[in-house]
């Protein structure tokens, strides 16, 4: 321990045990939660400068950022003729190449820029070195959330979050007026506009779409901390998912999740007090029911910001849709199916770096080992219970679902994607059975890809869909289709 402790750049002689975290970490959401709401409140109208714009298209093609640097491309063409583009990783031009012709597209689409307060802050964003200058960055402190003896000290600053609203057309393709809302919190690397279509033309969001227009819902999608327009990361050479996932200043990724939970909180207070005012702006009108309970779907990351949401506002939501969920981060590390994605040359890079030869299996607890400098013969002994893990572990307690699990009171739909590459399944079923209200529904994938992505790759996804948004909380949730194929109602 001495020595990995060492490697990090703390000195002195280590004391060491185990312990079950003592942390309100409910009580620290909730802190953030009252805090943004006090401040929304004390503004005279808050939302008076968000403007809604009509979305026409999207093309995602496969190109370069501005510096240079190989990207999915997503262009974004408005009513007036104005453009947007932004940013995700790339893919094989096949897959991440396709145009949404909003024409044929089930819903209106609008984007809109909605303020929101930022308790990471802004000083030394995205709080981490690019590349593997990420390695040497053990004093970096930015990007933590602060509380000081267990009260919230930190000071937000005023930041915005791209939105985009999507609501079910009528007969004539004007937006239906009193939709239900859906909100839709991204997985890792997404943006907003993976409420409408992700950036590969193998996910049928078409077919989740005209689920939700069937059923009267409109959905409503935003940029997580970092993503879509509000950090370049992959322009900046921090890639999507190290960007964001900050293994070194480990409080600064435990606290982009906690911002993202209180983001969306904050974004719901738009949608009931302003959303309506914008729509009767707009020379298509529409609107949503801003009366009746709000539910959450949030996939991969965004079901752990939808759960710690939820855990700490339970009384505001009806019911969440959980994909590609789990609790206990250091499993998604221990015990990823990843591993075999990666280059073989940038593992060799890696161990090589720490002075070490890489296995022949190549597992998570031997990258571990290796960057701890332990001996070869120690690397299959690292589990969740190593010091390091431990650490680990208690250090992002207070973003891990787990840690909340008992106050999500909010009713679950828990849908498993069976063999799941990044959330191992025994952790979504340690979530659904710690959840107080929920139901496993498990997917099966039909060719080989990762099933993480069932919800976007299988019939199962939008049959689901319909039915979780068909069903009555308090009911037991029907998935078992009818005689056309489809699910039918619940109850």
């Amino acid at each position: 321990v001495t020595e990995a402790l060492a490697l990090a750049g703390v000195s002195g002689t280590p004391a060491v045990a185990t312990v079950y975290t003592v942390q309100d970490v409910t009580g620290q959401l909730q802190q953030l939660v009252a805090d943004a709401d006090t401040r929304i409140a004390a503004e005279t109208d808050p939302w008076s400068g968000v403007a809604l714009k009509r979305v026409t298209k999207m093309d995602y093609t496969q190109g370069l950022t501005p510096s240079g640097i190989e990207a999915t491309v997503l262009e974004v063409t408005f009513e007036d003729g104005t453009t947007e583009q932004s940013y995700q990783s790339p893919l094989d031009g096949d897959a991440g190449t396709h145009t949404i012709d909003m024409n044929d597209w089930p819903m209106v689409v609008y984007q809109a820029s909605v303020p929101v307060w930022n308790y990471s802050g802004f000083d030394d964003i995205p709080y981490m070195s690019p590349g593997l200058g990420h390695l040497y960055d053990t004093d970096r402190e930015s990007g933590w959330i602060d509380f000081e003896n267990g009260q919230l000290t930190a000071v937000p600053e005023a930041d915005t979050t791209r939105v985009t609203i999507s609501i079910p057309k009528d007969a004539d393709g004007d937006p239906i007026n009193n939709a239900r809302v859906l909100m839709y919190d991204h997985g890792t690397g997404g943006t907003a506009y993976h409420a409408i279509q992700r950036r590969s033309k193998y996910d049928d969001c078409d077919a989740l779409a005209r689920v939700l227009a069937d059923e009267g819902w409109a959905i409503v999608g935003r940029d997580q901390p970092l993503y879509g327009t509000r950090y370049p990361l992959i322009d900046e050479g921090y890639g999507d998912s190290l960007g964001f996932y900050n293994i070194v200043n480990l409080p600064a990724f435990r606290d982009n999740q906690r911002q993202g939970a209180i983001e969306a909180l904050q974004v719901k207070r738009f949608l009931t007090d302003g959303l309506n005012t914008s729509l009767a702006a707009t020379t298509t009108g529409g609107s949503i029911d801003a009366t009746a309970p709000m539910r959450r779907l949030g996939h991969s990351l965004g079901s752990v910001t939808v759960n710690l949401g939820t855990a700490a506002t339970p009384d505001q939501w009806e019911a969440t849709f959980l994909s590609g969920t789990g609790g206990l981060f250091t499993h998604y590390f221990l015990d990823t199916g990843l591993i075999d994605q990666f280059d073989s040359s940038l593992i060799s890079t890696l161990f090589g770096l720490f002075g070490a030869e890489p296995p022949e299996v190549v597992t998570a607890p031997a990258a571990l080992g290796a960057a701890l400098g332990l001996p070869e013969e120690d690397w299959d002994r690292i589990d969740r219970m190593h010091p390091i893990i431990q650490l680990f572990q208690w250090t992002m307690d207070p973003s891990d679902p787990m840690a909340v699990v008992r106050d999500q009171t909010v009713p679950s739909l828990v849908f498993l994607g069976e063999g799941d590459y990044q959330v191992p399944n025994f952790t979504t079923e340690a979530l659904d059975a710690g959840l107080p209200s929920s139901q496993m529904v498990r997917c099966a994938a039909s060719s080989d890809y990762d099933p993480h992505w069932c919800l976007h790759r299988e019939a199962d996804g939008p049959a689901v869909l319909r039915a979780w948004l068909k069903w009555t909380p308090g009911e037991v949730l029907d998935t078992s289709p009818d005689e056309s194929g489809d699910t039918g109602d619940t109850g």
